[in-house]
C-alpha cells in the first residue's frame, strides 16, 4: 500500500516538471512587420534596449520586417535627429503588426561645444590675376557656427596646390566664420588653368593644432585675347564667312587656349576697312573648350581688303580685341540684266544704252565677260493696252560685248532711234518704252523710258 502511494506521488512531480519543461520549449516565436510613418529609411531595430542586438533597418518604404521573433521581445527604434512614438514596442501572439511614427527632431545650432572647422573657396571664379580667398569657419556638433572663437586672434598658414605661402594670415572670426585672403590680388603663384586644387589651412588654437582641407577646386584664367580667323581668302557677296574665334590668355611659355570656358555668348561681328567700309552682324558664339565658330553673311563688294573683329557681349570682355587675317568681298552671282542711258561719246543725236549684268545686291558683275551677245530693242506706248501700234522692231538688232559685266547698244543715231524719236515727235511727246531682250543671257527684259 505504502509502495502505491510512493509511486503516484513520484508520477505526479514528473508530470509537472513536464508541464514546466513544455512551457519553455514551446516559446511562441512569430512574424513581426514594422512601418515607420511617414516612410522614413534606415532606421535601426533593436531587441531588448536601445543598445540591445541590432535585428535590422528599414527599408526605403520605412518598412521591416522579420519572420522569427520571440513573443515577449522589446523592438527599440532609433535614427539621429529623430524620436519615435512609441519609442518601443512588445511583441506577442496577438501584437504582430506595428505602425510607429516618427518625428523630425532640428539639430541645436546653437551648441557651445567647439567641434572641429571648414574651409571652403570663397569666391565662385578664382583666376591667375585675382585673389585666393577662402571661407574659414568654426563649426559646432551640429554642423551649425561655433562663436566661442569670435574675437580670438588665429594665425593661418596657407598652403594651395602643394605651394605654401609662407607668411601666416592673421585670422579673426566673426559669428564663427571669417574670409580669409590667402594671397593678394595677382600674388599667387598659379600663372595657367590648375584642376582639382585643395588648400589646406594650418593653426593652432587654444594649444591644439587643426589642419583643416578644403574640397578641391579649380584655378581659372581671364582671358586677355580673342584670336579671330575667316576661313577663306575671298567670299562673294551674300556667301557664308565662317567666323572661328579662341579665348587665349597669357603664359609665360606663351598665350594658351582657355580651354575651360563653355558657354554660348552674343557678339557683334564687324566687317570693315581703313577706307569706310562697315558691316556689322550679329552673331552667337558657342564656346567648346574656349573656341567657338559662328556664320556671318558677306556684304557688299569691297575694292580693298577688309578684317573682322568679333566683340564679345555680357560680362566676358578680352580687353585685347585683334582682327582676323585680311581678305576679299567680290560681286556675287548674276541675277538680272539691267540698262540706263548714257551719253554718246562721238556726237551722234540722242543717247546710247549701257547694259549691265548684276548681282542681288545691284552690283556690277565684273568678272562677267561674254562677246557676240544678241540684244532686240522693241517700242512701243507707255501704257501696255495700246501695244497693238507698237512700231514694229525691223531695225532694233544688235551685238554687243560685255567687258567686266558691262555692254553698250549704240542706240544714240541708230535707225532705230530715229523710228522711235520720229514715233515720239508725230505723237506730240508722248511717253513710250524702249524694251531690252537678250535672251540668250536668260534675263528677264529691262525698259527704258523714252525720252527718259
Amino acid at each position: 500500500m505504502l509502495r502505491r502511494v510512493v509511486s503516484r506521488a513520484v508520477f505526479a512531480v514528473l508530470l509537472l516538471a513536464a508541464v514546466i519543461l513544455s512551457g519553455c520549449v514551446g516559446t511562441d516565436i512569430v512574424s513581426v512587420t514594422v512601418q515607420i510613418d511617414p516612410e522614413l529609411p534606415e532606421v535601426q531595430i533593436r531587441s531588448g534596449s536601445p543598445n540591445g542586438p541590432l535585428l535590422g533597418i528599414t527599408n526605403e518604404l520605412g518598412m521591416w520586417a522579420e519572420e522569427k521573433i520571440k513573443a515577449g521581445t522589446k523592438l527599440y527604434f532609433l535614427k539621429d535627429e529623430f524620436e519615435f512614438n512609441p519609442e518601443y514596442v512588445t511583441v506577442t501572439k496577438k501584437n504582430t503588426s506595428f505602425t510607429v511614427k516618427a518625428e523630425w527632431i532640428p539639430p541645436d545650432l546653437n551648441s557651445a561645444e567647439l567641434y572641429g572647422f571648414s574651409l571652403e573657396k570663397y569666391e565662385a571664379w578664382v583666376t591667375q590675376y585675382g585673389s585666393l580667398k577662402f571661407k574659414l569657419s568654426a563649426l559646432n556638433q551640429a554642423g551649425g557656427a561655433y562663436l566661442g572663437l569670435d574675437g580670438k586672434e588665429i594665425y593661418v598658414t596657407f598652403t594651395v596646390g602643394g605651394r605654401q605661402n609662407p607668411k601666416p594670415v592673421l585670422v579673426k572670426l566673426s559669428r564663427g566664420t571669417a574670409i580669409v585672403e590667402a594671397w593678394g590680388r595677382g600674388s599667387h603663384p598659379f600663372m595657367e588653368v590648375v584642376e582639382n586644387v585643395i588648400a589646406v589651412a594650418e593653426f593652432t588654437v587654444d594649444g591644439k593644432n587643426y589642419e583643416v582641407t578644403s574640397k578641391p577646386f579649380t584655378i581659372d584664367c581671364a582671358p586677355r585675347d580673342l584670336d579671330v580667323r575667316v576661313d577663306k581668302d575671298l567670299y562673294k557677296s551674300g556667301e557664308e564667312i565662317e567666323v572661328a574665334v579662341e579665348l587665349k590668355y597669357p603664359h609665360p611659355d606663351g598665350d594658351k587656349t582657355l580651354w575651360t570656358f563653355n558657354q554660348t555668348v552674343p557678339a557683334l561681328v564687324q566687317v570693315y576697312n581703313s577706307d569706310g567700309y562697315n558691316d556689322i552682324q550679329e552673331a552667337t558664339f558657342d564656346f567648346k573648350k574656349g573656341a567657338a565658330t559662328a556664320k556671318i553673311t558677306a556684304g557688299a563688294a569691297s575694292d580693298k581688303p577688309v578684317v573682322v573683329r568679333v566683340r564679345l557681349l555680357g560680362t566676358l570682355s578680352p580687353t585685347i580685341i585683334p582682327v582676323s587675317n585680311e581678305f576679299k568681298i567680290k560681286h556675287g552671282d548674276p541675277a538680272a540684266l539691267v540698262a540706263s542711258y548714257m551719253a554718246t561719246t562721238d556726237g551722234r543725236p540722242g543717247r546710247d544704252i549701257k547694259l549691265s549684268i548684276v548681282d542681288h545686291l545691284g552690283q556690277t558683275v565684273k568678272d562677267f565677260n561674254q562677246r557676240g551677245v544678241k540684244v532686240k530693242l522693241t517700242h512701243g506706248p507707255l501704257n501696255i493696252a495700246d501695244l497693238a501700234s507698237a512700231i514694229p522692231s525691223e531695225s532694233g538688232e544688235a551685238t554687243v560685248d560685255f567687258i567686266n559685266g558691262e555692254a553698250v547698244v549704240l542706240f544714240g543715231g541708230s535707225p532705230f532711234f530715229t523710228k522711235v524719236n520720229g514715233w515720239w515727235k508725230q505723237n506730240q511727246g508722248r511717253p513710250s518704252l524702249v524694251v531690252i531682250e537678250a535672251e540668250e543671257l536668260g534675263f528677264d527684259n529691262v525698259s527704258l523710258p523714252y525720252p527718259g
